[in-house]
């Protein structure tokens, strides 16, 4: 996902926290994860305009405006927890709100942060 610019958005870092940390825990439930991620800077991709091919491209109807302006975002999130019930994501300032116990397990590598030129998105189908 990282590497693929049609995605407006990247995994910048992803931390397990909950049941899955605790030993003295023998019903773990499902796996806890805060996710952060970023928009993917692109030089001369319009947000709103990539987001609304983005929902073109999904198949999605009926979305209303913010909806559809979210949805790149969204669209990333969704793909991280690939419809399994035993996942459970979660924005990373939620679990540092909370002080949540947690651990990383990946974290983008740093790199400077150079915008690519924009593109026509391919159809993923």
């Amino acid at each position: 996902m990282n590497a693929d610019d049609d995605f407006g958005w990247y995994v910048v870092e992803v931390r397990l926290f909950g049941s899955y940390l605790d030993p003295s825990f023998s019903d773990l439930g499902d796996i806890d994860l805060g996710i952060e991620l970023a928009r993917r800077p692109i030089i001369g991709r319009d947000v709103i305009a990539h987001n609304k091919e983005r929902v073109k491209l999904s198949g999605r109807t009926s979305l209303t405006f913010f909806q559809e302006l979210g949805f790149a975002e969204l669209e990333v999130r969704r793909i991280l927890k690939a419809r399994s019930p035993y996942i459970s994501t979660h924005r990373l300032d939620d679990i540092e709100d909370i002080k949540a116990k947690n651990q990383q397990l990946y974290r983008a590598p740093k790199k400077e942060a150079k915008p690519r030129e924009h593109r026509q998105l391919r159809s993923r189908t």
